[in-house]
């Protein structure tokens, strides 16, 4: 993995896998991260969606059509290897405000901390609500998937000496007191963050103004990874252009335009016509790597490995 190359011990040295929530474009791997990752401790949402709770459900086969194979798949692997861990070292239930990562100034090595920004109470017992109301209605398992997992997705507020950096997930706009709304009545780092993981890939359901006024500095950089996949690829152009009023620098790790069709894919297209009509190729993702030292008034270093690109 990328740690192991730039010479960390990831046995010993990665303190925290964070799972922000159960979408497999951010869980997919990560159960073989964590294995690999023995002394980290696995973090993941204290909001149950059907995906997380439904994970190791058996009682009825009907279960595998309301959650994606590949998530639950995904979610029974991370548990299982969760068992192996001794007691302390195994999972945190993520909540706002909760220290997942606490470390003390030692000489010269800074003070470090992480903090979980979302979900917040609110969200919780939503979708705690929204659960229970699914499962004592029989015939109705539908109800269960409606809580998206990016309302309660896990976003991180990591402070290293004087510098803050929010990592965004896929967190979304609101209702209030839920989503970037229960951050805001909460969150307000000093200093400002200078570096910003964009939440859901630029889309406009996860932009709240005050979020780039309240917790993010007028110089940030910002990052993101494009989601290609859907029906609307994002960023859209407009997306790009609001990151943009809003930051010194923005970042992607992959081209947000789909690739071109090779011959192959042409090909492919071709024998699959009446069968699907919307085939395409996704593309690949590079690395946006942000290095600074940790004193507030140092700036960013920011490496691209192709395709990733700086917008």
């Amino acid at each position: 993995m990328y740690l192991a190359a730039i010479g960390v011990n990831v046995a010993t040295d990665v303190k925290l896998v964070v799972g922000t929530h159960a979408h497999d474009d951010h869980i997919a791997g990560l159960g073989r991260v964590y294995e690999a990752c023995c002394s980290a401790v696995f973090i993941c949402s204290a909001a149950l969606t059907t995906e997380e709770f439904l994970h190791d459900v058996n009682a009825d086969e009907d279960v595998a059509t309301y959650v994606r194979k590949r998530i639950r798949n995904e979610y029974r692997f991370l548990f299982e290897v969760v068992k192996t861990r001794p007691p302390g070292k195994r999972i945190k239930h993520a909540v706002q405000e909760l220290t997942l990562f606490m470390r003390a100034q030692e000489r010269e090595v800074p003070a470090a901390s992480v903090v979980a920004m979302s979900p917040s109470s609110e969200s919780i017992d939503r979708a705690r609500k929204e659960l229970a109301t699914g499962l004592s209605r029989a015939g109705q398992r539908k109800r269960l998937r409606a809580t998206d997992p990016n309302d309660l997705a896990v976003a991180l507020l990591v402070r290293v000496g004087d510098t803050n950096v929010v990592l965004g997930a896929d967190l979304l706009r609101g209702p209030e007191g839920s989503g970037w709304m229960g951050v805001l009545d909460v969150f307000a780092p000093d200093p400002l963050a200078s570096l910003f993981k964009v939440p859901h890939h630029g889309a406009p359901n996860a932009h709240h103004e005050e979020v780039w006024t309240q917790l993010l500095a007028q110089q940030v950089v910002s990052v993101l990874a494009p989601f290609r996949a859907g029906v609307t690829p994002r960023p859209q152009p407009g997306d790009i252009q609001r990151l943009k009023d809003r930051s010194s620098e923005v970042y992607s790790s992959a081209n947000p335009k789909l690739p071109a069709a090779d011959k192959a894919m042409r090909r492919t297209r071709a024998s699959l016509a009446g069968f699907g009509d919307n085939v395409r190729a996704e593309g690949v993702s590079g690395q946006v790597r942000a290095r600074k030292p940790a004193a507030a008034h140092e700036t960013w270093e920011v490496s691209v490995f192709p395709p990733a690109m700086q917008l």
